[in-house]
């Protein structure tokens, strides 16, 4: 019996349209909604106030996130009571040894990155038995090496595991051919040659493995 269709479905077929991971993107969505969240109302949230001050704040990475939302006053509420904590830290004799340096935790925007990862690779599991989504798929960009790898974790259906690994055999192997041309167009011999597609597959290739999009 095939599972219902809900509109997880329909978000990862809405993916594939996408360059780079398409789970990748879901789950930034999912991160950006968070924020969103947070800096309309979570900020005075008692329960995300106090999962930042076991993690002492946002992780550097979403740290950057928050900033580049351009909420200041949200922000500055926000670090206003861990400053004040650490203040008050540093004012006490032997604070180096205060638990206020010891981290509890995630920070919350990386439990929603952990949750919606978690939840995308699962729904893209449950529905791969679609053959709709699988032709969908074959025309997207693929997914990055570590969801794949979630992926064929999590995939129990023999036969559903050949296919996936068909199919990004296929995606990986022009990826790679790409990176042959790369390298063969830099050796002098063959430098008159014209450049195609595979001109920004090193930046491609780099982003599949670390399963981030590179922005300039």
């Amino acid at each position: 019996m095939l599972p219902e269709k809900h509109t997880t479905y329909y978000d990862i077929i809405d993916s594939f349209k996408g360059k780079g991971c398409p789970i990748c993107s879901l789950v930034d969505r999912s991160v950006n909604a968070f924020f969103k969240s947070f800096l309309m109302e979570f900020v005075l949230n008692n329960n995300i106030t106090k999962k930042l001050n076991k993690s002492k704040g946002f992780c550097e990475r979403h740290g950057f996130s928050l900033i580049k939302h351009g909420d200041s006053l949200a922000t500055a509420i926000t670090y206003n009571v861990l400053m004040d904590d650490l203040l008050t830290e540093l004012k006490k004799t032997g604070a180096v040894k205060s638990s206020f340096f010891n981290k509890e935790g995630d920070c919350p925007a990386c439990e929603a990155f952990d949750e919606s990862n978690e939840r995308y690779t699962d729904a893209f599991v449950m529905y791969a038995v679609y053959p709709e989504l699988l032709e969908k798929y074959q025309g997207s960009t693929g997914v990055c090496v570590p969801h794949l790898r979630k992926i064929l974790t999590k995939c129990k259906d023999k036969e559903l595991l050949k296919q996936l690994v068909e199919i990004h055999l296929s995606f990986y192997g022009k990826l790679n051919d790409e990176l042959i041309s790369i390298i063969r167009k830099n050796d002098y011999r063959y430098s008159k040659e014209p450049w195609g597609s595979e001109k920004d597959a090193w930046i491609r290739a780099v982003e599949k493995f670390v399963g981030r999009q590179y922005k300039d």
